[in-house]
């Protein structure tokens, strides 16, 4: 596996992992607010690393 696409797995792990942390109701409420946003963030931003590797692209 190549650096960046390391990095894009890092980043989607982290956000499950973020996400499904803990279970009160303060969490469920900050990623029901967080969810699309920090979901929609991460991946794009893995998009972008995986589609300038591919293309050759410097970083």
């Amino acid at each position: 596996m190549t650096a960046p696409v390391a990095v894009a797995v890092g980043i989607i792990l982290l956000a499950i992992a973020v996400l499904h942390a803990g279970n009160s109701v303060a969490w469920a409420y900050a990623k029901y607010r967080a969810r699309r946003l920090l979901t929609a963030g991460l991946l794009v931003l893995a998009a972008v690393i995986i589609l300038r590797h591919h293309t050759g692209e410097p970083e």
